[in-house]
């Protein structure tokens, strides 16, 4: 276990079908480390102030 975030997308464009998003690869992306510490970081403030 590194920290890093597992299972994101490498951009997903709007597809043709269901089978085609299975397709996109998923892999550690800044994109997605980003995200995640936002998200960490709204549910700190949000226990500070209740």
């Amino acid at each position: 276990m590194d920290g890093a975030v597992d299972g994101v997308s490498g951009g997903t464009p709007v597809l043709a079908s269901i089978e085609a998003y299975n397709e996109v690869p998923v892999f550690p992306t800044l994109y997605g480390q980003g995200l995640t510490l936002l998200l960490l970081t709204e549910v700190i403030n949000q226990n500070r102030t209740t």
